[in-house]
Order: C-alpha cells, then sequence, then structure tokens
C-alpha cells in the first residue's frame, strides 16, 4: 500500500502576512485615545508565537513614543552645533537638511534619553552614529557624558578639528562579514541610511548587532513603504518606490532610495541577522514635512518606521 503524502500548507505571502498584520492593527486592544502615542500594535507577531518579540516590548514602546524631550533644550544644542559645523566644514546643506530632519532627530535624542531613564543605557555610553550628520554632533552636546563617534562610507568624513571619532566602512562590500570597527557601543543609531545601500538587511544588521557591547542597543529607523503615500500610490497603479533621476550622475545614487521596508521585513531580517526587537512604533516624523496631504493618525500608515534591538544572545541592560 502506498501512502500518498500529506498535502502541505503553502506559505503566506508578505502581501497576505503584512495585510494580516495591518488589520490586528486596526483591531488595537488599547483605547483609542492611546494610538496617537503608542507604537503600533503589531501583536500578531507575538501572539503567533515567534518570538520575534521581547518581552515587555510593547511597554518599551510605549516609553520611547512618549520621550518628552524638552524642544528648547534640543534646539539649543542644534544651534551650537550648527555653528560649530559650519565654522569647520562651511555653510553647505547642512542648515536646510537639520531643518528638514529637525523632527527627526528630535525623536532619536529622546529615545535616548528615555533608554537612559530606563536603566537601558549607561549614564556615559559610548554611541555610534553610522551616516554622520550635523546631528552627531547634536548628539554630542545633548549627551555630554557620551562617547559619541560616527562611521560613514570612505570619502565621508569630518574634520579631524571636530575631534569625533571617525570610522570609514562601506556596508556593501561582499565581504562585510569579515569587517571589523575595533570598538564596541552601548548604542548605534543606523537613521535614514537602510534604504540608501544596495545590500542585503540581513548583513548590515549583522554587522552592526556585531558592533554592540554586552547589553546594548540597535536604534533602525527607515521609510514605511506601506506608509499612506505609498499605499495611495499602489491604489492608483502607481510605484510608490521614485525612479533614480535621470539627469543624475551615477556617483550620485547613495542619495537615492534602493529600497524601502515594511516593519514586519525589518523584525524579521534583525532577527535572521541575530537580534531581538526590544520595541518599535510607526513614527510621523516625516508625514507634515515630506507626505503633505498624506498626513495620517492610523499609525501603521505613517511614514517612518523606528525598531529598537539587541544581540538576542545577550541578557539586557539594566543600570541600577
Amino acid at each position: 500500500m502506498t501512502l500518498e503524502p500529506l498535502p502541505r500548507r503553502p506559505a503566506l505571502s508578505w502581501w497576505t502576512r503584512w495585510r494580516r498584520l495591518r488589520e490586528h492593527a486596526l483591531r488595537v486592544v488599547t483605547p483609542p485615545a492611546d494610538r496617537r502615542s503608542l507604537a503600533a500594535d503589531v501583536s500578531a507577531i507575538e501572539l503567533a508565537g515567534s518570538g520575534l518579540l521581547a518581552p515587555g516590548w510593547a511597554a518599551l514602546s510605549r516609553t520611547i513614543a512618549e520621550h518628552g524631550l524638552d524642544e528648547g533644550r534640543f534646539d539649543s544644542a542644534a544651534v551650537a552645533a550648527l555653528a560649530e559645523m559650519v565654522a569647520a566644514v562651511g555653510t553647505g546643506t547642512q542648515p536646510e537638511y537639520l531643518a528638514r530632519h529637525r523632527r527627526r532627530f528630535i525623536e532619536m535624542a529622546g529615545i535616548i534619553a528615555a533608554l537612559q531613564r530606563e536603566g537601558r543605557l549607561p549614564p556615559a555610553p559610548r554611541l555610534l552614529d553610522v551616516g554622520g550628520s550635523v546631528n552627531t554632533l547634536i548628539l554630542r552636546r545633548l549627551f555630554p557624558a557620551a562617547t559619541v563617534e560616527m562611521a560613514d562610507a570612505p570619502g565621508y568624513a569630518f574634520p579631524e578639528a571636530l575631534g569625533l571619532g571617525q570610522h570609514a566602512v562601506d556596508l556593501e562590500v561582499p565581504d562585510l562579514d569579515a569587517r571589523d570597527l575595533g570598538t564596541r557601543y552601548d548604542f548605534i543609531l543606523f537613521g535614514e541610511v537602510l534604504e540608501h545601500l544596495l545590500a542585503h538587511p540581513r548583513r548590515v544588521f549583522a554587522f552592526l548587532l556585531r558592533h554592540l557591547a554586552p547589553g546594548g542597543l540597535l536604534l533602525v529607523t527607515t521609510p514605511n513603504f506601506f506608509g499612506r503615500h505609498g499605499l495611495a500610490m499602489l491604489q492608483r497603479g502607481r510605484n510608490p518606490a521614485p525612479l533614480f533621476p535621470e539627469t543624475a550622475d551615477p556617483s550620485q545614487r547613495h542619495h537615492h532610495h534602493v529600497r524601502e521596508y515594511s516593519m514586519l521585513e525589518l523584525v524579521e531580517w534583525l532577527d535572521r541577522a541575530g537580534g531581538r526587537t526590544e520595541a518599535l512604533l510607526y513614527s510621523d516624523c516625516w508625514d507634515e514635512v515630506q507626505r503633505g496631504a498624506f498626513a495620517t493618525n492610523d499609525c501603521e500608515e505613517r511614514a517612518n518606521l523606528v525598531v529598537l534591538a539587541s544581540r538576542a544572545d545577550q541578557p539586557k541592560r539594566i543600570v541600577g
């Protein structure tokens, strides 16, 4: 007698998985009044028993979403940092860059401050900003006890007069797994860089996670492909991913978005890289600045993704 093999359940497509996740987010278990300050309730992942989210992720997500950083203090640090940078490198594009990214920079600094209050970062942490900008100098002023360093692609360096520890690293090289910066960090900021890379996110995340000190944290921010702007374009049969500018030089490709991601993708690829998602939120830092009429209060359709991760092979740090 020949036994017929049992039929295998077909794997769910990424689109089906995302739609189910989104449908669950629309049935959030928290009161509607809390939705605007709460990170997205993506309990579907946790309820599925996948183990992709760390215990306590929802509480920590609320904490970083409601960081309460004083904007006046940030602006004072930003003005001083910008003056410092202009004196070293000239005016350039940094004033416009700061104006455009101000809300995002406040959010990232607020997350660091909230993590320090929660005991998840030491009072004098070692910080690495991947993709240097005026924000690197702002962080140094906001957290004077911290050691702030930056890493960027070869050829993108700050003048030595600024006194920053710097690392040149190409995150697109095929032997990235063999590269090492020689230092370990309590906090690595990887903000708005991933979408510019022609590289697999697992390899990039593995490299960054490897440079965390015991109990260290990695903060990833990147545009939300399924934000309201993207969904509106898809519904009209348009591709929300912008074309490479017709008149641009290939050397300018790092200013172009190679690929944008979904929240589920970030969490999954961090897991496959050896990470553990500690908190996440959908940020509206771009919705007024970049999306115009597409601004939204529906958290899962906000324009930016924020994920906080640790190394899965290390216990979390609680500073007494």
